[in-house]
């Protein structure tokens, strides 16, 4: 499972992207690294993670969280809200994640 970053970035780095897209092997391939260094697969912390798999690391969680899996139901946003506020700083870039947090809210609300 955890080979599947570096698999991503191997089989994205043998397509030839334009010029403004060069960085996307490398964005898809470090969207499990974590903000505190403990994510994988380089261990990478901080800004030394590309920005685009900061973001792309918040998507993917909430995607998880709020699908519907054949092994459980989608979780309700507000556990999903917890969640992400609970790895803020850990996990999630300090900065982004409250941003990411204020867009879930503001659709959650319009929704309801």
């Amino acid at each position: 499972m955890k080979r599947h970053a570096v698999i991503t970035r191997e089989i994205l780095s043998t397509i030839r992207f334009s010029p403004s897209l060069q960085s996307v092997p490398e964005i898809a391939g470090g969207h499990h690294e974590k903000y505190n260094g403990r994510g994988y697969p380089e261990g990478l912390a901080g800004e030394d993670i590309p920005l685009g798999s900061r973001i792309i690391a918040l998507a993917d969680v909430y995607d998880a969280l709020t699908s519907k899996r054949d092994y459980r139901a989608a979780m309700p946003i507000g556990q999903v809200v917890a969640i992400l506020e609970e790895g803020t700083g850990q996990h999630f870039d300090p900065v982004l994640a409250p941003r990411f947090l204020e867009l879930i809210r503001r659709e959650a609300k319009e929704e309801g």
